[in-house]
């Protein structure tokens, strides 16, 4: 008969047999000596200590590739890099500067592209908005404070009649007649 190393309970379990249990968090294990000397736990042990040393080695690898490596920006392209690489002789680390410094110049371009095409739309919506305060003051009598800066664009468009359209209250009547800072 083989004795199973964990049990719920004793129950059929001769007397004798019940001396070789003890009880720990509501199971009986079996009471071993020299455990470690079996061939199954030998197996089991050696596989642990192999597969914690792996795990070392693989630690320690990881952290040299990090160390290595930590210093690429997120945009790195292996295939961009190859491609430098055997262009031709030079320095990789100026080349790779050079890229650098070219596609910042692109991006700064887009950019103030962009901002200027954005300044352009301002500049319609506020000309349009004047146009409708225009029609506006044919019907109510209301002042209208526009922001008005010198250079802005469409600023040489603007007429008295748009910026006052209630000159009956004693505002200047021409364009020439408004000094910047008075708003």
């Amino acid at each position: 008969m083989k004795l199973k190393t964990v049990l719920e309970n004793l129950d059929g379990l001769d007397e004798a047999v019940q001396a070789f249990y003890t009880e720990k968090d509501g199971k009986f294990f079996l009471n071993i000596e020299q455990v470690d000397d079996h061939p199954d736990v030998k197996g089991l042990k050696a596989s642990l200590t192999s597969a914690r040393v792996e795990k070392k080695a693989l630690e320690t690898k990881v952290t040299e590739l990090t160390d290595k490596y930590s210093g690429l920006t997120d945009d790195f392209s292996t295939e961009e890099y190859n491609h430098l690489k055997d262009s031709g002789g030079g320095d990789i680390n100026q080349k790779l500067a050079d890229q650098r410094a070219r596609l910042t110049q692109e991006k700064d371009t887009a950019v103030k592209k962009a901002e200027s095409e954005r300044d352009s739309y301002k500049s319609r919506v506020f000309l349009l908005q004047l146009a409708q305060f225009s029609q506006l003051s044919n019907t109510h009598s209301a002042i209208f404070f526009l922001p008005v800066k010198e250079g802005c664009l469409g600023h040489s468009q603007l007429t008295a009649d748009l910026l006052y359209p209630c000159s009956g209250l004693g505002l200047p009547k021409r364009k020439s007649d408004l000094r910047l800072g008075e708003f």
